[in-house]
């Protein structure tokens, strides 16, 4: 019956050991990894491997019994013990270090490629703005929409009308290549806006032009604040309401009226209008919605 031999030879034992601390001394600076494991792997099979065979012997010798005048050795015992090719053991160990250098690269690449400053081209890890949201309206909303179309020169009767179908309002976003393109797709009874806004860093900004929701090409410039976790962007040079520039944040927070607490959160968009004329005040507005899919 067959089995594996757990223990071996004290001699064997003693060897295999003093093995083992060589290999833990301080490489020496004048010789190269492989020429040191391959002097240690040398030593190694020199001493456990016969040299016809390649295979480790260990010799069992008997004693003959006491009336015997002459003393009759057992035949050698034969264990094969598969050592590899020293060349083997060398690639192996080459191969591994080859890869741990290769992930040690990825990380410091990984960690080089982290934006730096106030101003980044791209999303944090855990910012996501892509869905589909609907507009949360509520009579509080309505007033703060009334105010704002009031600043911008909206009479009553337009305000009173876009109060009325401004609930129908939902937009969907499509953030891809880390948030680097934001494609942002708003409905309403009014028809589809769509836009969409390239990020970019401070020393490499660009600007793309883009229509407004009053059908008006103006240029657009986005990109990613506090840690690439609220998205900014300008249209600059709209001639519509008297003349002047759109700035929008858009971020996620809490939702505080998840009665379920399930994590909701909503997507918000502050808005300011920034007037060409210096003497009149800015227009100021939030919205807030709630992802439908």
């Amino acid at each position: 019956m067959s089995h594996k031999c757990n223990a071996y030879p004290k001699d064997e034992e003693e060897s295999s050991v003093a093995v083992l601390e060589s290999t833990s001394v301080a490489l020496e600076p004048s010789k190269t990894v492989k020429e040191l494991v391959m002097a240690e792997i040398d030593q190694l099979v020199q001493s456990t491997t016969t040299p016809s065979t390649g295979k480790t012997t260990l010799n069992a010798s008997s004693s003959s019994s006491s009336s015997s005048s002459t003393a009759t050795a057992a035949s050698p015992t034969t264990v094969s013990a598969n050592i590899p090719p020293a060349t083997t053991l060398v690639e192996e160990s080459v191969t591994t270090t080859n890869e741990v250098l290769q992930s040690t690269s990825v990380a410091v690449e990984k960690e080089a490629a982290t934006p730096t400053g106030t101003r980044w081209s791209t999303a944090s890890s855990n910012t996501d703005l892509s869905g589909t949201w609907s507009l949360i309206v509520d009579d509080a909303f309505k007033a703060e929409y009334d105010a704002y179309l009031s600043s911008l020169g909206q009479p009553a009767i337009v305000r009173s009308v876009a109060c009325t179908i401004v609930g129908f309002t939902k937009e969907e976003y499509r953030q891809i290549d880390n948030g680097k393109t934001l494609t942002i797709i708003g409905t309403n009874p009014r028809g589809k806006w769509e836009r969409v806004l390239i990020s970019s860093e401070e020393d490499n900004r660009i600007e793309t032009p883009v229509q407004t929701a009053d059908s008006e090409t103006v240029m657009a410039e986005a990109w990613w604040e506090e840690e690439g976790t609220k998205h900014i962007s300008w249209m600059r040079g709209g001639k519509k309401w008297g003349g002047g520039d759109f700035e929008s944040t858009r971020y996620l927070e809490c939702d505080t009226d998840d009665e379920d607490d399930n994590g909701a959160v909503l997507l918000v968009c502050d808005t300011v209008f920034h007037p060409t004329d210096e003497f009149r005040e800015k227009s100021y507005i939030s919205w807030k919605f709630r992802r439908v899919e």
